[in-house]
């Protein structure tokens, strides 16, 4: 009998255990298996080191403006990097960042617009052109706006006007101050008569989630807690045994009254019902398709008890329309967890996750205490350790010059190494059993759930490998075949 010291002292435990040394390579695979599980507990001692000033300011200007800083720049820099970052969010340069941030969230910018031909002077390439830019950036300009004018970002769902150019205002038929033909984003309001609420006004944005008859608005109502909540309704896991495909089923009524089916249409219609005065489409088939689809109709919304079975409402609470709608998704927790996280990824590059919660409560609380200030985001995260990062201690930078010795716990967890170690190991004591290979096969299931599995990279040409995804009770496209 040897004394073995257990692997998963390394992830806290001090234990030890008598193992029979003839079992030793088994042993040893399962002790190196509990090290992996264990580990996914118990963050890594690893640190990262932080560029230098000179290192620091080049990245803040690379994503602020797309560019390199001057050499005043870095000048300035060493005693005062506030007001570096202050002048590049004054320059033009940060406002085509900041439409390729919004871009990122909204999906909206595009050069080609295929609806209305019979209804437009579609046969002037130029004149193409500029509706289909102006079309794509409507939402992308009020988000710049707020940003560059450092206003409330929950403006982007209550704001009571929109932004347009000359061309877009004779296109959508806005109230434009500026002169005739002007390129100028100026701020605007709809002539037909909306009620105003940022984004959820704007023909443009109802232009790229388009809508059918039996659809009923639901795409669009889900793109819109997808970007603005975080919560995207068709990755609920919802289970049933409905037949979808029964003829004696109503599957109208079903919504309404099937618990499967309401666990997402019980929010989901409700928000749909606030779009029904967009129109369905757009469509290119009528020489009035033009008007019709810039055109807001309140009456579509009074019908939408007709339409849907349901009177717009936000999760269960009564709502007047889309004024109503913006200011219960801006006052909605969800909305500034959201918009944090969208401007953290722009900015350093990686998506927040459940380990990042103490992190995203210090966005969301950047943002509350500052009265949802952009721009004091954007600075508290370009100043912060991560963003400041520049590798894992130890690491070989290439140069001679020594890095800041500051570290931040770095977020990698070296079990990944661990598990190919222990891989490694079993192939060579060609020792596997049915049982050992049943093992292994358990231990990586467990550590898939705990979310340190390792993904790996493949040169092959072809479909990417399948992952496992929530079961669905019926595929999107399902979903929109049957409204």
């Amino acid at each position: 009998m040897n004394l073995y010291p257990s692997a998963v002292h390394r992830a806290g435990l001090s234990v030890e255990i008598l193992i029979p040394q003839k079992h030793f390579p088994l042993t040893k695979t399962f002790f190196l298996a509990l090290f992996f599980l264990f580990s996914s507990l118990n963050t890594s001692a690893e640190e990262y080191v932080f560029l230098n000033p000179h290192e620091h300011v080049m990245r803040i200007a690379m994503d602020l403006t797309g560019g390199r800083p001057s050499e005043e720049d870095f000048a300035i820099a060493e005693s005062n990097l506030d007001s570096v970052i202050k002048r590049y969010m004054q320059t033009p340069e940060f406002s085509e960042q900041m439409m390729w941030l919004a871009n990122d969230i909204f999906l909206v910018r595009t050069d080609f617009v295929e609806y209305f031909r019979d209804s437009y002077e579609y046969d002037r390439r130029e004149v193409r052109y500029q509706v289909a830019k102006a079309v794509g950036e409507e939402p992308l300009r009020l988000f710049d706006y707020i940003v560059r004018n450092d206003r409330p970002i929950t403006e982007l769902v209550t704001a009571d006007y929109t932004v347009a150019n000359a061309t877009l205002a004779m296109f959508w038929n806005i109230d434009y101050p500026g002169e005739y033909g002007s390129d100028q984003w100026l701020r605007g309001r709809y002539l037909d008569g909306r009620q105003h609420a940022g984004v959820l006004s704007q023909t443009s944005f109802f232009y790229r989630y388009n809508n059918t008859i039996t659809n009923k608005n639901r795409h669009r109502a889900n793109n819109v807690t997808r970007m603005f909540l975080g919560d995207d309704h068709l990755l609920r896991n919802v289970g049933s045994e409905l037949r979808i495909a029964d003829p004696e089923q109503d599957l109208l009524d079903l919504t309404r009254s099937n618990p499967a089916c309401l666990a997402c249409h019980s929010s989901l219609d409700g928000i749909g019902a606030h779009f029904n005065g967009f129109a369905i489409g757009p469509s290119r088939h009528s020489e009035y398709a033009r008007e019709n689809f810039a055109n807001y109709s309140q009456q579509g919304v009074e019908r939408s008890q007709y339409v849907l079975g349901r009177d717009p409402s936000y999760y269960g609470y009564p709502s007047n329309g889309l004024k109503d709608l913006g200011q219960y998704i801006a006052k909605d927790s969800r909305f500034a967890r959201t918009m944090a996280s969208h401007f953290y990824r722009f900015l350093v590059h990686r998506d927040l996750d459940y380990t990042d919660r103490d992190l995203l409560t210090q966005l969301v609380n950047q943002l509350q205490t500052t009265n949802f200030s952009p721009k004091q985001l954007i600075k508290s995260i370009v100043l912060s350790d991560e963003y400041r990062s520049a590798g894992v201690m130890g690491g070989s930078k290439g140069k001679s010059d020594p890095v800041e010795s500051k570290t931040v716990p770095v977020r990698q967890n070296p079990a990944v190494s661990v598990w190919l170690d222990l891989e490694k190991s079993l192939v060579e004591s060609k020792s596997k059993t049915p049982r050992v290979e049943k093992f292994i096969e358990l231990a990586d299931f467990h550590a898939q759930l705990a979310g340190q599995a390792l993904q790996q990279e493949s040169i092959t040409k072809g479909l990417p490998e399948s992952k496992a995804q929530p079961f669905k009770l019926v595929t999107p496209e399902q979903l929109h075949f049957l409204g």
